[in-house]
């Protein structure tokens, strides 16, 4: 049965975005429409759908951004977070991104490359470097055959169905790039992590959405506007349900520095509220 609450200072939506509901994702943003997510089952946007219901107006909501996952049926995650520690290759081979670009450029440019297919390329230290609960999911994948490991480059690229040549080519001049004087592309930006040594490890990805970016349009203060731009009395939103804070792209770990903000503001707002 349904039961219904009185608020006496307002509400606050902290609901999450809609990554997990293929009916809004093919309504908002439906060139994303066929990706598989790793949103938590809970982010169907039940909560932008309450208050669009109370007049409330969205923004940004194509904003979706998306990270590579092992491609796979089986529901196991693995993200190398760093961008300095693997390279994309394309079914060539051949490298065709920096790794740290923006999410929507790495997006573009792998959907792409020939039928999207992309392949992550690592080596051992990369592989000793990663914490405790990535590696133990790393190498449950190896089990299973998702992911794959090789003594030379040659051998993996052989599993991989990859030509050598370019692969071994795309290594070595990246490992050349992340040494050399006046370093450039992301070894400009961060210290690269050289794919020199075996065991060489690869697995072909798969774009996941990870973060809907769009949502309620709200002010500083967290309160959530009609479509003529007027707070929308006693309702507030903060995190993922919101649309007003990230932009085209949500930068690593923002998600959570939004919800400790927004989520402290939009709870001093509410307490001290006098409907």
């Amino acid at each position: 049965m349904p039961r219904f609450v009185s608020a006496r200072n307002g509400v606050i939506l902290a609901t999450g975005g809609f990554g997990a509901s293929d009916a809004l994702v093919r309504q908002w943003a439906p060139e994303f429409a066929s990706l598989p997510t790793d949103n938590s089952p809970g982010s169907t946007g039940d909560g932008l759908k309450m208050a669009e219901a109370l007049g409330a107006a969205v923004e940004g909501m194509g904003n979706v951004m998306c990270v590579t996952g092992v491609k796979s049926r089986r529901n196991i995650a693995v993200r190398l977070a760093s961008p300095a520690d693997f390279i994309y290759v394309n079914d060539s081979g051949k490298r065709f991104v920096e790794e740290n670009e923006a999410q929507d450029t790495l997006v573009t440019a792998i959907r792409s490359q020939h039928d999207g297919r992309c392949f992550v390329i690592f080596a051992s230290k990369t592989e000793s470097g990663l914490d405790p609960l990535t590696r133990k999911s790393l190498y449950r994948l190896l089990v299973a055959g998702d992911v794959f490991s090789a003594p030379s480059v040659e051998k993996l690229a052989a599993i991989l169905k990859l030509p050598a040549d370019n692969l071994a080519r795309s290594i070595r001049r990246y490992n050349e790039m992340a040494v050399q004087p006046g370093r450039v592309g992301k070894c400009l930006a961060m210290p690269c992590t050289l794919l020199d040594s075996g065991p060489y490890w690869g697995y072909e990805a798969s774009l996941k959405i990870h973060y809907t970016a769009g949502g309620l349009r709200i002010d500083g203060k967290g309160r959530v506007l009609n479509k003529k731009g007027r707070p929308i009395p006693g309702l507030w939103a903060a995190g993922g349900v919101t649309g007003s804070v990230h932009g085209a792209n949500c930068t690593s770990g923002n998600g959570l520095t939004d919800a400790f903000v927004m989520g402290r503001i939009v709870g001093e707002q509410a307490s001290a509220a006098r409907l």
